[in-house]
């Protein structure tokens, strides 16, 4: 690791691809969930392997991957999943998510959080959708009445050991001459004083605050780390971005928790994806469990009059990195522009996923992918061709 001006940096690593999976997940937790429900899945005793794609890969159709040594999940898809498309320009608040099941199967209805005084909502939108989308949730900021406009969600499972995965695409796109103090495109708050305690954050430089990268923040330890290599804040301004995180949860003051935080740019001609990998890593000093998490306009610090538009779409959350995604590259390390895909069903030798095209290439060949509850990944992708 690295320190240059304040930040941390991890030197090139040629063999990262995903957040998980070129790492190593901790495999699902499996403890049944505080509500019953079964949660996790158990790691399995090999490295996945494809042997067959069927089913046409185009948008929306079912695909059906079959293999071995996929492992168990309890739950085909995620906790969480949900694309606004058939939001509509409605208020999100009181909507119900389109997949809410396991630990979060009574999260029936989106929760907006806010702090300041105009009226405050996260509305449906389709301007500018994401490739395969036809709308997103959005957050305006057009005071400077408020900062924190963003979707909340209650989760107090990520204790000591336990993981979770993220994923979802994001867009900032500043409506005003200037760029504000920083956002957070996502918070983990504890109970009692809903004081952050670890947060995905950057800064937009300018006179309000240094610097102008992405980076991940963990209060309790005051520790940040930079994107390798260095994402810029105001060079993503209105693109659509993903992004990705595995967090495994340590125990209190110890070294034993991870997280890996994963930017990908697929819109660009050339598509990149930025890193950080913290393995062993204490992310709490204190027995505090984080059980609030906002995510998308989770904070947006002015500096003036300056105002934006914050976008989310394809909102997945889980409690394993389990997951299967269709990327550009035939290995998966070489890989950057992947698409999460939306299993319907899964076991140890087959899974079945609606197929999501989003920035692929139309009549290309696309490579399939199978991460397991232990982060490991078929190495070389099982080839095959998307529909026109």
């Amino acid at each position: 690791m690295v320190k240059t001006n304040g930040r941390y940096f991890l030197p090139a690593i040629a063999s990262i691809s995903l957040v998980v999976a070129s790492c190593g997940g901790g495999g699902g937790d499996g403890d049944g969930g505080a509500d019953g429900s079964g949660d996790g899945g158990g790691a399995t005793t090999g490295t996945p392997v494809i042997l067959g794609v069927s089913g046409t890969l185009s948008q929306g159709q079912s695909i059906t991957i079959s293999g071995s040594s996929f492992g168990a999940k309890a739950r085909a898809g995620p906790m969480l999943w949900d694309n606004f498309d058939d939001a509509g320009t409605s208020n999100i608040e009181g909507r119900t998510p389109q997949i809410h099941q396991g630990n979060l199967s009574s999260y029936n209805q989106w929760e907006v959080r806010a702090v300041g005084t105009n009226p405050l909502t996260i509305v449906g939108d389709n301007s500018g959708a994401k490739a395969g989308s036809t709308g997103h949730a959005r957050a305006e900021f057009n005071s400077n009445n408020y900062w924190n406009l963003s979707l909340n969600v209650p989760y107090s499972q990520f204790t000591t050991g336990n993981e979770l995965y993220i994923s979802f695409y994001y867009r900032f796109t500043k409506t005003s001459a200037n760029f504000g103090r920083q956002t957070k495109a996502w918070v983990a708050y504890n109970a009692d004083s809903l004081q952050d305690k670890a947060y995905w954050t950057n800064s937009f430089g300018g006179p309000c605050q240094s610097g102008n990268f992405w980076r991940t923040h963990a209060t309790e330890s005051a520790d940040e780390h930079g994107l390798d290599p260095d994402l810029s804040a105001t060079g993503i301004n209105g693109e659509w971005v993903r992004f990705e995180s595995y967090l495994k949860q340590s125990g209190a003051g110890m070294a034993n928790g991870a997280w890996h935080q994963a930017a990908h740019r697929p819109t660009l001609t050339t598509p990149s994806r930025h890193v950080v990998i913290l393995n062993n890593y204490k992310m709490r000093q204190s027995s505090e469990n984080w059980v609030e998490w906002t995510f998308g306009g989770a904070y947006y610090d002015k500096c003036g009059a300056d105002t934006a538009t914050i976008d989310i779409d394809d909102f997945y959350m889980d409690n394993t990195p389990a997951h299967v995604e269709v990327c550009n590259a035939a290995t998966h390390s070489a890989s950057a522009r992947c698409e999460l895909q939306l299993p319907t069903a899964w076991s140890d030798t087959s899974i079945t996923a609606t197929f999501k095209k989003g920035y692929l290439p139309s009549s290309v060949t696309a490579y399939v992918y199978v991460i397991d509850a232990a982060g490991r990944v078929n190495a070389a992708g099982f080839p095959i061709l998307v529909a026109p």
